[in-house]
C-alpha cells in the first residue's frame, strides 16, 4: 500500500480509492472476527449452562443417594431390633418350658407347677412321689408310654410317635431340644395308637424333642 501510494503517476482520486478499498477489506476482516468471537461466546455460554445442569443433577443424585442410604440403615436397624426381640421371646419360652418339664436319662419326667391332684390312678403311669410344686412319673409299659423322646429327621416335616395312650381327649405336650424359629405342633392322633408331630417347613438338621401326655381317667 505504501508503494502504491508513493507512485507519483497515480492521481489523488486513485490513491483515495486504494485507501478506501483497504479500509473496506480491513472492516470485513474485523466483522468476520467479531462474528467468530460472538460464536465463541455463545459456545462458552452453552457449555456453562450444560456444566451448571450437570452440577445440579449431581447434587440431586447425591441427595437421593443420601436419603436412600439413610432409609436402608433405618430399615436394617428396625429388622435387627425385631430379630433380637424374637430371639429374646424364644429364649424366654425355651427357659419356661425347660423349667416345666424335665426328662432324665432313665425315662422319668418331672412336671413342675402344672396341676394339683388328690389322687393319681392309672395302670400306665406309676408315681414315684409327690412333692410340693412338682409331680414325678415314670413309664411302666413301653407301648403305652406317656412320655419319651422322638426326632423329626432333617428335611422331613413330621414324625409319627407310637403310644396307645394317645387319643382325642389326651393333652399332648412337646418340647424341642434345639432352638427353633417355628413351633412344633401335634396335628392329629391316629386310632389310639400314635400321634403326629409336625412343623410348617422342614429344616436341614434333626429336631429332637421330648413329649408327654396327660389323659383323662
Amino acid at each position: 500500500m505504501d508503494k502504491k501510494l508513493g507512485d507519483e503517476s497515480l492521481t489523488v482520486s486513485d490513491k483515495l480509492t486504494l485507501v478506501g478499498s483497504a479500509i473496506n477489506e480491513q472492516e470485513a476482516k474485523i466483522g468476520s472476527l467479531q462474528s467468530q468471537f460472538t460464536d465463541y461466546q455463545l459456545q462458552i455460554t452453552e457449555a456453562q449452562t450444560r456444566l451448571l445442569e450437570a452440577e445440579n443433577n449431581l447434587a440431586a443424585f447425591e441427595a437421593s443417594t443420601t436419603d436412600l442410604l439413610a432409609s436402608m440403615m433405618e430399615t436394617e436397624n428396625m429388622i435387627t431390633e425385631r430379630l433380637l426381640s424374637h430371639e429374646e421371646r424364644i429364649k424366654a419360652l425355651e427357659n419356661k418350658m425347660a423349667n416345666i418339664v424335665t426328662l432324665d436319662e432313665t425315662g422319668s419326667a418331672e412336671i413342675a407347677g402344672i396341676f394339683k391332684a388328690k389322687e393319681v390312678e392309672t395302670g400306665k403311669v406309676a408315681a414315684d412321689g409327690v412333692v410340693a410344686g412338682s409331680y414325678a412319673v415314670r413309664n411302666e409299659e413301653e407301648d403305652s408310654a406317656t412320655l419319651g423322646r422322638a426326632t423329626i429327621k432333617a428335611g422331613d416335616k413330621f414324625v409319627i410317635v407310637p403310644t396307645k395312650v394317645a387319643n382325642e381327649a389326651a393333652q399332648i405336650f412337646v418340647t424341642p431340644k434345639v432352638p427353633l424359629i417355628q413351633s412344633l405342633a401335634v396335628t392329629e392322633t391316629l386310632d389310639d395308637e400314635s400321634f403326629k408331630v409336625e412343623i410348617k417347613e422342614p429344616i436341614d438338621e434333626d429336631i429332637i424333642f421330648s413329649w408327654w401326655i396327660l389323659s383323662e381317667k
